[in-house]
C-alpha cells in the first residue's frame, strides 16, 4: 500500500510536521496544523497524550488521546456526527491529492473500509478518534 496516503488521515499528523513538496501539500498540511492547534487549544491534552498524534502506528491509549484524534478529525471536516463522512474525507483528500487519481481512489478504498468501522463506535463518547486509527493501523499494516 502507498504510505503517503496515511498522511491523509488525521491520526498521521506527526507526518504532517514535515516540509511539503507541493502546493496542495502545503494546503493539507495547513489544513492539518490549524485543526490540531485547534484541538490542543479546546482539549489542553498533557504532553504525554499530544504523542499520540506523532506516533502513527500506536492506538490510544485512553480517553484523552481518542478524544484528540477524533477532534482533529471534526476540524478537518473527515468526521462529523461521530462517523466518517464521506464528502468531509473525500474533500480533504482531494486537497492533499488533487493530482494524483490512484491516491485519491485509495482514500477512497479507506473510507469504504473504514467507514462501516467508525460507525460501529459512533455511540462511544471519542469511539470514532480509536477506530479510525486502529482501522488506518490495518489498512495500512502499520
Amino acid at each position: 500500500m502507498n504510505k503517503l496516503l496515511v498522511l491523509s488521515v488525521f491520526a498521521v499528523l506527526a507526518c504532517a510536521f514535515a516540509a511539503p513538496a507541493t502546493e496542495n501539500e502545503a494546503a493539507a498540511k495547513k489544513s492539518i496544523d490549524d485543526a490540531v492547534q485547534q484541538c490542543k487549544t479546546e482539549l489542553n491534552p498533557s504532553d504525554n497524550d499530544y504523542k499520540i498524534l506523532e506516533n502513527k502506528n500506536q492506538l490510544p491509549a485512553n480517553e484523552a488521546q481518542k478524544c484528540l484524534i477524533e477532534c482533529v478529525g471534526k476540524k478537518l471536516g473527515e468526521i462529523k456526527d461521530g462517523k466518517l463522512d464521506h464528502d468531509g474525507f473525500i474533500n480533504y483528500n482531494k486537497i492533499r491529492y488533487a493530482d494524483n487519481k490512484s491516491k485519491l481512489d485509495e482514500a477512497e478504498q479507506f473510507f469504504q473500509k473504514c467507514q462501516p468501522e467508525v460507525e460501529k463506535k459512533a455511540n462511544e463518547k471519542c469511539g470514532a478518534g480509536y477506530a479510525m486509527r486502529s482501522c488506518l493501523i490495518d489498512f495500512f499494516h502499520l
